[in-house]
């Protein structure tokens, strides 16, 4: 069963009411899976949406968790919780200027990274490793905030939210993005999909959103963090590099400003373009990003095969502690008195351990983590703290 919102095809944004484009979704577009989840007649859906993501305790960890430097006592560094506030305020911007609806564009962009693990991009590998050798389904942070905001805790999130936050795919690189309204029409689809996805049977490349405001939030998802990780890279890393010279701008504000132009320019008729210049020299700046920096051995600070070990002995851990009931460990405390787990864990207790262990482990800030590595190897944890870079 579905339930669409009526509303008038116009948001309000402050004391301005702003009028939509034929190619964006209006309020009373909005689908929630029963009239229960759907928000009060006088709350705007999609900003309903964006507040239940931001008072979510999900969302307040990604303010400890990577974007790409890990375990740098750096307070300028971007984390996680900085980059989606970055996308939300690139993408709205221009989504304002294409008349598209900036409260859908906002919680699509504030949620869709709440799904990463703790260490970013290599957490997320390993613990894909972890949980396909336990239980054969694949780990994607895509998948795992969808899991969270609606198979977990049921945050009761408009379909168009949850749609635009599984299809985000920003590590893919498009020139024109088109929105696909045959994939997810309904629960049941969103359903199918996430389940497609975890066993290995639909390939995330594929994805695309069913909104011009969930294909606005994945390319403004690229250009939010190809300049600023640049930028951290080149004054705030341990080990600097070079600027990369391209006509986009030899900083980020003025290759944000080059990007964002040229989108409103040629994004027209229902889809969101890049111009064939512009669209190569993001390419190259993202591949130089990913020699330079993502793949560079110098500039990631702690050996990964300590983060490999680490997720092997908290997911073994945690695995071994769920099937044995030990309520010795750590996890039981949580499962029966932190509110925020007793909930989250309501909907999993039947699910295998791998699976659980994942949904924690994915859950957990850096912090939090560390301290369960020490929980179950003090010279482990002892050794990753060496690595990390102090403030002086």
């Amino acid at each position: 069963m579905k339930t669409k919102v009526s509303n008038v095809d116009e948001v309000i944004a402050g004391d301005c009411k702003c009028y939509l484009s034929s190619h964006a979704v209006s309020d009373s577009d909005a689908v929630y899976q029963s009239q229960k989840s759907a928000p009060s007649p006088n709350r705007a859906p999609f900003a309903a949406d964006r507040d239940k993501i931001i008072y979510d305790p999900l969302y307040a960890r990604l303010a400890d968790k990577t974007q790409v430097f890990s375990l740098v006592d750096n307070d300028d560094i971007t984390r996680r919780i900085l980059h989606v506030q970055y996308v939300s305020a690139i993408a709205r911007n221009v989504g304002r200027r294409l008349g598209l609806n900036e409260d859908l564009i906002e919680a699509i962009a504030l949620g869709h990274d709440i799904g990463h693990s703790p260490f970013g991009h290599r957490g997320e590998d390993h613990l894909n490793d972890l949980l396909l050798e336990s239980t054969g389904l694949h780990f994607q942070h895509n998948v795992q905030a969808v899991r969270f905001l609606h198979s977990l805790k049921q945050r009761s999130l408009s379909l168009q939210t949850l749609d635009g936050i599984l299809c985000h795919n920003g590590e893919e690189l498009l020139q024109v993005y088109e929105p696909n309204r045959g994939d997810v029409q309904s629960f049941d689809d969103l359903e199918n999909l996430l389940d497609g996805l975890q066993r290995g049977e639909v390939s995330a490349s594929t994805l695309r959103a069913s909104t011009l405001e969930g294909c606005l939030v994945r390319i403004c998802d690229v250009i939010a963090y190809v300049g600023k990780d640049r930028s951290d890279a080149q004054f705030e890393a341990p080990i600097k590099v070079e600027s990369h010279q391209t006509s986009l701008g030899n900083n980020n504000p003025k290759i944000l400003s080059s990007l964002l132009d040229d989108i409103v320019a040629g994004s027209t008729e229902g889809y969101i373009a890049l111009s064939d210049e512009k669209f190569h020299e993001l390419t190259k700046m993202k591949d130089a990003n990913g020699r330079d920096i993502y793949f560079n051995e110098k500039i990631v600070n702690i050996d990964d095969a300590l983060i490999l070990r680490a997720f092997e002995t908290v997911f073994k851990g945690i695995s071994s502690d769920i099937e044995s009931q030990n309520e010795d460990s750590f996890v039981f405390p949580h499962f029966l008195q932190h509110p925020f787990y007793r909930n989250f864990f309501e909907n999993t207790l039947n699910l295998p351990s791998g699976l659980i262990a994942a949904d924690f482990i994915a859950s957990m800030s850096e912090g939090y983590f560390l301290h369960a590595v020490k929980f179950y190897d003090k010279e482990l944890a002892a050794e990753i703290e060496e690595g990390r870079v102090p403030y002086f």
